[in-house]
């Protein structure tokens, strides 16, 4: 397939194009505006109806042709056909499931992952009632071993996915939701067991348990961190990787070689056509249709083994596209082939568009086709002239000067490629995980020749058993290798760059570039000063949007939040200055748990979050240290007090009971404004209530379920107001 097109054709015309932008944006309104199209589906899909009728009517009349009004109508239609292929995707992941507990069979149809007492696992259920339906459930005891193919039997009730509890954490119900998932569930140790008896696996899980067997293999000739990095980067299997080893390859930018994709796909494909398809080429036609048609057939095997990542999607239709050309003997454009499979993909998986791995998919092949051509070769490293290579047959030292060139042109051109894709990416990067990795620039140098090694002897270790002790020497070596040039790398001061950015500063990165692009294609239509003035008010506009995402976002009140916090009570107090203070028991797993909270709603609004021992507020001698420890952290006096159990400010009195409280009940009960109760509150709540009388009652989520559910009834049976924080997510007060 042909890469080195004229700039000017990608965005000057293209019919794909012109159906792709309408069919993306009508999904995006589907999905981000479900709840208020909801309503009129109905009337949304006869609309869609409506218009591709008149639509095609009007060409049967006009014998094709072309104009305005008949191409609005049809991005109109395509819009519409988007937004509801959207909003029936997401009704199909939304599943009533019964109210009581039930006992269902299951069979595990993804790699569980193991925690620390229990197994995360997904489960396909093979109950009639609710075949087929996929549960992302905990099962609480490692007693047992659990792998892909186990038939499970478990008694639980399962409940819709819940949604983000904490502000800017991240959304794993809509990630689950795009991946089949309908629901999720606890199952308790000695509510579930392991069936003996064989269950039927679907043709997917039985490829995901051959790869399991080659992992088995790994893992039996290498040491358990390089057989998870193999794993990751030759089989797509990524639960055995650490935190350590994930962060590595993140701010070392080399992320992309542990999730499979074009690269992979390039690699092995590219030694099998050296191997296998060159040579029957050479022996005519027919052979060389028939080696097409075995890699064809290949591509798709091993996208069954590996399970089918969005990013191996895109590469494997991309790839059947490009061989489908040369079976017919056809040049075709690569964007051409890349636009098709977005299409293709969209058409049939329409909340793909939301997946991170296609988002990076697409656009780092999209930025090789476009900016790798705007990249000259130096005349140094261009390939000899056919008087060159003549001349090299009779002078020896010719033949080493066109070997040098060549491996020059190989590592400018892997240079020039990882350049382009570490820029085309770099906005998206930045906008997930709010960091900018410039040792990325450096590390594709080492990873992506360190990457065609390792995929190219994996190959070789899957298929020669006899030679697997001297491969595994061999690929540990390399493994090893690369990992040290990437802690170099990694140590550099200022590799990784920690960043506020939002999706307003993505898509300005992005028209920015398209903006160089365009005129850099067309710049013999401009003039100097025209090209000067446009790109003047072009950065001005990305440096006005840059300066707007670095202001701080000013705290409108003082404010009291209980975050979702599983490990331990988190309670923060935030005064409108933005010094805030964060009280826990267990501050690195609470830490931890808001990860993604402290990234995307503390460092945008520059709050400087303060650690407080939350043990310390149940005796007077502790209060004291706490208000200590504030005037410490803080020069002007602040306006937050403690008292034994109490928290205060300004107007607002918040009680926190985190352990029993004793029978010595006081002569009347404290007036609060919150009671938020934690785990080791035991005791009932009308013995609660002799203690304080509160207008709200707030449920932590460290509570056990037998104790809240016990508080709630009790609550209702009251009438006293109750947040439920591991139903409802974070409870937040303003104070005035």
């Amino acid at each position: 397939m042909n890469t080195s097109l004229p700039p000017a054709t990608y965005l000057s015309y293209s019919p794909l194009l012109r159906l792709l932008l309408p069919l993306a944006v009508g999904i995006g309104a589907g999905e981000l505006c479900f709840e208020q199209l909801a309503p009129w589906q109905t009337v949304l899909l006869g609309t869609a109806v409506g218009v591709w009728a008149i639509c095609g009517g009007w060409l049967m009349r006009h014998r094709g042709g072309s104009g305005r009004w008949p191409m609005t109508l049809l991005n109109v239609a395509v819009a519409l056909s988007g937004c509801v292929s959207a909003m029936t995707a997401r009704n199909e992941s939304v599943y009533v499931w019964p109210s009581e507990p039930q006992t269902f069979r299951a069979v595990v149809t993804d790699v569980p992952r193991p925690t620390e007492k229990s197994w995360r696992a997904r489960l396909r259920l093979l109950d009639e009632a609710h075949r087929d339906r996929v549960l992302e459930v905990l099962l609480v005891g490692r007693e047992r071993s659990l792998q892909i193919g186990d038939g499970i039997l478990l008694h639980l009730r399962p409940g819709e996915l819940p949604p983000p509890r904490n502000p800017g954490a991240t959304d794993f119900s809509a990630f689950l939701r795009r991946q089949g998932v309908s629901g999720s569930g606890v199952c308790m140790r000695g509510d579930w067991q392991i069936m003996s008896a064989r269950v039927e696996l679907t043709f997917r899980e039985q490829a995901l348990l051959r790869r399991e067997r080659l992992m088995s293999a790994y893992r039996a000739h290498f040491e358990r961190h390089e057989a998870a990095v193999l794993g990751a980067m030759t089989l797509g299997h990524r639960a055995d990787l650490d935190a350590d080893t994930r962060q590595l390859y993140a701010h070392t930018g080399t992320a992309h070689i542990l999730a499979l994709s074009g690269l992979h796909l390039a690699v092995l494909y590219g030694l099998y056509q050296t191997l296998v398809l060159t040579p029957l080429r050479r022996r005519g036609r027919r052979w060389g249709m028939l080696g097409v048609l075995v890699g064809w057939v290949g591509i798709w095997s091993f996208g069954f083994l590996v399970g089918w990542p969005v990013s191996m999607v895109r590469a494997g239709v991309m790839f059947s596209v490009a061989q489908l050309l040369q079976l017919f003997s056809r040049s075709g454009r690569a964007v051409h082939g890349l636009l098709l499979t977005m299409l293709l993909m969209l058409v049939a998986r329409p909340l793909w568009l939301f997946d991170i791995g296609f988002q990076l998919s697409c656009v780092a092949v999209a930025g090789i086709l476009l900016l790798r051509p705007l990249i000259p070769m130096p005349a140094v490293l261009k390939k000899p002239t056919p008087q060159e290579r003549k001349s090299a047959l009779t002078k020896r030292c010719a033949w080493w000067q066109l070997s040098v060139r060549a491996a020059g042109r190989w590592l400018f051109e892997l240079g020039a490629v990882s350049l382009v894709a570490q820029l085309a990416t770099l906005p998206l990067i930045a906008h997930y995980f709010q960091i900018i990795s410039w040792g990325g620039f450096v590390g594709g140098f080492v990873a992506i020749p360190a990457a065609y090694l390792l995929l190219s002897g994996s190959v070789l270790f899957a298929l020669l058993p006899i030679a697997r002790e001297w491969l595994a020497v061999v690929l540990s070596g390399v493994l090893r290798g690369m990992e040290t040039v990437l802690q170099g790398v990694a140590g550099v001061p200022f590799s990784v760059t920690a960043v506020r950015w939002s999706w307003w500063l993505t898509a300005a990165v992005y028209g920015v570039l398209l903006f160089a692009f365009w005129h850099i294609s067309h710049r013999q239509m401009f003039s100097r000063r025209t090209l000067m003035f446009r790109s003047g008010v072009v950065l001005c506009g990305l440096v006005a949007v840059v300066g707007f995402e670095r202001l701080p976002k000013t705290t409108e009140a003082a404010m009291l939040r209980v975050y979702h916090t599983p490990a331990a009570l988190a309670l923060h107090v935030v005064e409108q200055s933005g010094q805030t203070w964060l009280l826990s028991d267990d501050d690195v797993r609470t830490r931890r748990s808001l990860f993604a909270t402290a990234r995307n709603d503390w460092n945008p609004r520059g709050w400087r979050v303060n650690s407080l021992p939350l043990h310390r507020l149940f005796t007077a001698e502790g209060c004291e240290k706490l208000e200590a420890e504030l005037h410490r952290r803080k020069d002007d006096s602040p306006s937050v007090a403690f008292a034994p159990r109490v928290v205060l400010m300004r107007n607002l009195r918040c009680a926190v009971v985190c352990e029993r409280l004793s029978y010595a009940f006081p002569r009347r009960p404290l007036e609060v404004d919150l009671l938020v109760l934690g785990k080791g509150c035991t005791r009932g709540l009308k013995h609660v209530l002799h203690f304080y009388r509160p207008q709200r009652l707030v449920l932590a989520a460290s509570m056990s379920a037998f104790y809240r559910e016990k508080y709630v009834a009790d609550a209702a049976a009251m009438g006293l107001p109750v947040h439920d924080v591991e139903q409802k997510g974070m409870f937040e007060v303003r104070v005035k």
